[in-house]
C-alpha cells in the first residue's frame, strides 16, 4: 500500500490476479517487485526497495522529475494464501526514487529507524539567518505574506507560472526564495526565481496540475540582514551575524575579510 501525502492510498499486489483483502482490492501489477532485508549491524536502520514500472501513474506523480517532493508512506504485507492471515513485514517513509531503465525504484526507510533516529544538537554561525522563515524564532505571519491566486502553466516549460496576481507585493523578487502551494494536491514548490507575475518553481507540478488551478505564493527571503530589514523590518528578530569575519581570524590589515552588515 502506498499512501501519498493527502492520505490517498493505492494498493498493489505481485500476486497473479487482483486479491481482495480487509475490504480493499489490491490490483495486481505484474511490475511490483520489492527488495529483501539487509543484513544489519545493531546501528544500522533498515531499509526497504520497492520497483515499479516507469509509466506507472505513481512513478509520474511522484519521481517523474527526479525528486521527492512528498512524504509517502510504503506498507509492505504478507498474506498467507491457505489461511489469509496477514504478516506485516515493512511499514516505512519514502526517501528516495531512481529511475533505472523501464523501472523506478523506491527506497524507503522503516518506521522505527526514523522514530528512534536522533540529531546531534550543533551550533552554526552564519553572516546569513539561520532561522526557518516564518518559524517561531522569525516571528513573520506567514499569512499576512501569502497570496491566492490562480495559474497559467507553461505548456513548452512546465516550471514557468504564470500567477494571475502578487496582491499588494510589487517587488520584482519579493517571492523569489519563496514558496507556491497547489491547492488541489497539496504539494509544494520552492520558488526560485521571479519576473513579474511569472514564478520560476524548483520542479514541475503533478501532472494532474492544470491551467486555472488555484494557488497560495509565500513571499521568500534570501535570508540577507537587507532583505530582513528592506522586505521584512525584522532585523530584531535576524538570525544571523551579519559582522561575522568571513577569513581566518589569524590575518590582519588588508589580508583581512569581514563581513559587511549591510
Amino acid at each position: 500500500t502506498i499512501t501519498n501525502t493527502l492520505g490517498v492510498a493505492t494498493r498493489y499486489t505481485s500476486y497473479h490476479r487482483d486479491f481482495v483483502f480487509g475490504a480493499f482490492t489490491f490490483v495486481a501489477n505484474p511490475a511490483l517487485k520489492r527488495g529483501q532485508f539487509p543484513i544489519m549491524g545493531a546501528n544500522d536502520v533498515p531499509e526497504m526497495t520497492v520497483e515499479l514500472a516507469v509509466l506507472d501513474p505513481i512513478v509520474a506523480a511522484y519521481c517523474g522529475v527526479g525528486i521527492t517532493p512528498q512524504r509517502w508512506h510504503i506498507a509492505i504485507t504478507r498474506v498467507q494464501a491457505a489461511t489469509g492471515d496477514p504478516y506485516p513485514i515493512f511499514a516505512g517513509y519514502v526517501r528516495d526514487c531512481q529511475l533505472q531503465g523501464h523501472s523506478a525504484v523506491f527506497t524507503a526507510t522503516a518506521v522505527t529507524g526514523d522514530a528512534l533516529e536522533q540529531t546531534i544538537p550543533s551550533v552554526l554561525a552564519s553572516r546569513l539567518c539561520q532561522h526557518v522563515l516564518y518559524d517561531g524564532q522569525c516571528g513573520e505571519v506567514r499569512s499576512s505574506n501569502a497570496v491566492i491566486t490562480t495559474i497559467t502553466i507553461n505548456p513548452a516549460n512546465p516550471r514557468l507560472l504564470t500567477v494571475a496576481s502578487v496582491g499588494a507585493f510589487l517587488a520584482v523578487d519579493d517571492f523569489a526564495d519563496g514558496e507556491l502551494l497547489h491547492t488541489a494536491s497539496g504539494e509544494r514548490r520552492t520558488i526560485i526565481a521571479q519576473a513579474g507575475l511569472v514564478m520560476t518553481i524548483d520542479a514541475p507540478l503533478p501532472t494532474t496540475a492544470a491551467s486555472g488551478n488555484a494557488v497560495t505564493i509565500f513571499r521568500g527571503c534570501d535570508r540577507a540582514v537587507s532583505t530582513c530589514r528592506s522586505k521584512f523590518s525584522n532585523v530584531p528578530n535576524f538570525g544571523g551575524h551579519p559582522h561575522l569575519v568571513v577569513s581566518s581570524p589569524w590575518l590582519s590589515g588588508a589580508d583581512r575579510v569581514t563581513g559587511s552588515g549591510s
